[in-house]
């Protein structure tokens, strides 16, 4: 009876650590390692004074697509547009991870408790 008690309180604890860590929100430390501009172009070269006007009253658009670690970001009017990239790297937060383990510990231990007093 002893054997099966230890070996229920090892599972317990086992999974109030596994179920604490996967249902912990993780949170990837984001650092930008680079920004580029590619290129900036014009689209349409004003002649008249009313084109003129067209380009400057024009609103501005921003467009962001993501390509694996780089985020490319397109800004554009009626006349001219400029290109950028961002080059990201992100990686797992240790704290967060060490957190995350330690919630999952105490769980174990509480659920091991709960198991002893029954």
């Amino acid at each position: 009876m002893r054997w099966i008690t230890l070996i229920l309180c090892i599972i317990s604890f086992l999974l109030g650590g596994v179920l604490t860590y996967s249902l912990y929100e993780h949170k990837p430390k984001i650092e930008i390692k680079e920004i580029k501009t590619v290129e900036t172009k014009y689209i349409r070269i004003p002649v008249t004074q009313k084109e003129m006007e067209e380009c400057v009253k024009s609103p501005i658009i921003v467009e962001a697509k993501e390509k694996g670690d780089v985020i490319v970001i397109r800004a554009h009017d009626k006349c001219k547009e400029t290109t950028a990239e961002i080059i990201v790297e992100a990686q797992k937060n240790p704290e967060e991870i060490i957190r995350a383990g330690l919630l999952g510990v105490a769980a174990g231990a509480l659920i091991v408790a709960l198991i002893s007093i029954l």
